[in-house]
């Protein structure tokens, strides 16, 4: 909602513009106590004189010096600036300047005290500069005092010289950097001690940080929840003599050896805490994922041997028992081609390669079927077989294996076998 504006009669407007200079809040608490202006609030005071430009501090009146008071401070320029004002107050009485409104007066006049300030481009006799090209070899401290002492140039300074040598690409004898084989000047000295205080801040040898920890010392990693321990094994990342590693692992490779390679320590009773090797198992990784999937973290204590039996045999039986597409091929005579097989060239190897489901919504659920039946032993291998006119004069059906689970991901095989049929039928 819009504020309303509030409105001041010709006394008020009076009164407030003659104690503008004072602070608002004690013009505005004797405003209230005189009007009687309850609705007129500290902020209303403020905009009004802001408004009408009633400001609370008087503007500083401008400095203005006499010729004489000017020659004077030109010629004491180069004196330091409180010695200056000093002066000028002793003097002239000008008590109201201060160092400000002299620095303003020598920046304005472009008075500063670095003679030469502004001295522009230093300029070069062709004798001069054949001369500084020939001592170029020379430090630069070294052939600046030569230089001021034969040519009398007192405008020209060693920085001046320096940067000449630098734009005419005359370099010195030495750059300043070690050349190979210098020897260097405290060779073979002792430490030298600038202070007897400096031994007392040096690291005696053996010293040990304040944050080191000693071996065995134990900790729950923040992010896994496992006790780490630090133990003597050299680290195989840093190469360290000691390492980091959890206390569970440790304890359990020292009674049963190095954990084999893709298998994992799994934990019986869900307790990291617990680092008892008799705790730990050391199962493969397929093992590991069925255990997850069956849920064995999140089951009750008295079903989790259960759980871990049953998943074990699957495992089991899983390493010896063979893929539905080794029981076709073991049965139709044909091995399963590699990935790195060549291209197929006619129908016949272009099938065995890969095949082609030409209706997914017909052979889907009977090809199913089969999987399961196989999966679980027993299966009718017929089921896996489609029958497909393979040439137009072949009286009877060649029989084709249909693979639509592979065949779906590879849209380029799908295309070449049906242009193939298309061709041969």
């Amino acid at each position: 909602m819009k504020p309303r504006r509030i409105l001041y009669s010709a006394a008020e407007r009076e009164w407030i513009k003659s104690n503008s200079r004072r602070p608002r809040k004690d013009m505005h608490a004797d405003f209230v106590q005189k009007f009687g202006r309850e609705d007129v609030s500290i902020h209303n005071i403020k905009s009004l004189c802001t408004r009408e430009g009633w400001v609370t501090r008087t503007p500083r009146p401008k400095i203005v010096l006499t010729p004489a008071e000017l020659n004077w401070i030109k010629t004491h320029r180069k004196n330091p600036r409180a010695q200056t004002l000093k002066s000028l107050h002793a003097k002239f009485g000008r008590t109201d300047i201060d160092v400000k409104n002299l620095q303003s007066i020598y920046t304005r006049k472009g008075w500063l005290r670095r003679q030469n300030a502004h001295r522009g481009w230093i300029s070069y006799s062709e004798e001069e500069l054949a001369w500084i090209k020939s001592h170029a070899s020379m430090p630069r401290n070294a052939i600046f005092e030569l230089f001021v002492e034969t040519f009398k140039r007192t405008d020209v300074r060693q920085d001046d010289i320096k940067s000449l040598c630098t734009r005419r690409k005359w370099r010195a004898a030495s750059d300043g950097r070690f050349k190979k084989g210098t020897i260097p000047p405290n060779k073979g000295k002792k430490k030298v001690t600038l202070h007897p205080n400096t031994l007392r801040a040096q690291f005696k040898a053996g010293h040990q940080p304040a944050n080191s920890k000693p071996l065995g010392y134990e900790r729950i990693c923040s992010k896994n929840g496992y006790i780490l321990i630090k133990v003597a094994q050299t680290n195989p990342y840093t190469g360290a003599p000691t390492r980091i590693m959890p206390k569970h692992r440790y304890l359990w490779e020292q009674e049963n050896g190095p954990i084999p390679a893709g298998c994992v320590l799994r934990c019986l009773d869900n307790n990291k805490l617990n680092t008892d090797p008799n705790n730990w198992i050391c199962i493969s990784l397929s093992l590991n994922a069925r255990l997850n999937i069956a849920g064995y973290n999140e089951a009750p204590a008295s079903l989790r041997p259960s759980i871990l039996t049953t998943q074990m045999l699957k495992d089991k039986v899983g390493e010896h028992r063979p893929s539905p597409m080794q029981i076709i091929a073991a049965k139709e005579g044909f091995k399963r081609p590699s990935r790195r097989a060549k291209p197929a060239d006619n129908l016949r190897d272009l099938i065995e390669e890969t095949v082609f489901d030409f209706n997914p919504s017909h052979y889907a659920q009977k090809i199913d079927q089969a999987i399961a039946a196989a999966w679980h032993g027993g299966a009718n291998l017929s089921d896996w077989a489609v029958p497909l006119p393979f040439l137009k004069n072949d009286e009877t059906p060649t029989t084709i294996h249909i693979d639509w689970r592979r065949l779906r991901r590879r849209p380029d095989l799908r295309n070449r076998l049906k242009q193939l049929i298309e061709a041969t039928l």
